[in-house]
């Protein structure tokens, strides 16, 4: 089931982890960039980076080839892309992304579970680990 409160596109404003012992991280750092998107179809697709990253230098599929690992590391650690499904449960509040592809290959095929906040035009996925919480705002862009 789709929720037409979260259908659309969403910049990404803020990404903060807190760790059990309370300290926060930025994982894409403090000025993250990034787009969410739904459909009333019942699909997702998200991108979040870190504005600036390390392997800058690599500007071509190509060069990917002869790079550095630490380079590639940089840009890797720096972005994360994925598409799929997704389903909403209302009355848990709660929205599964159902993982088709993802530059984490360990994510292909699972189902991610966000826990989701939508009021106007501001939308906060969280996600709780064993040793964090996520937490992700969104403003609506369309």
């Amino acid at each position: 089931m789709t929720q037409p409160g979260i259908v659309g596109t969403w910049k990404l404003i803020s990404y903060r982890r807190t760790a059990a012992d309370g300290s926060i991280t930025h994982p894409q750092g403090e000025s993250p960039l990034g787009r969410l998107s739904y459909d009333a179809a019942g699909r997702v697709s998200a991108l979040l980076m870190r504005r600036t990253r390390p392997g800058a230098a690599i500007q071509s599929a190509g060069a990917i080839q002869s790079a550095e690992p630490s380079q590639l590391r940089g840009m890797v650690s720096g972005f994360i892309a994925y598409y799929g499904t997704y389903d909403v449960d209302p009355a848990g509040r709660t929205v599964a992304h159902h993982i088709e592809a993802c530059l984490l290959p360990g994510w292909v095929g699972t189902s991610q579970l966000r826990e989701f906040e939508c009021e106007g035009n501001r939308l906060v996925l969280s996600a709780r680990k064993t040793d964090a919480t996520l937490r992700l705002e969104w403003e609506r862009e369309a």
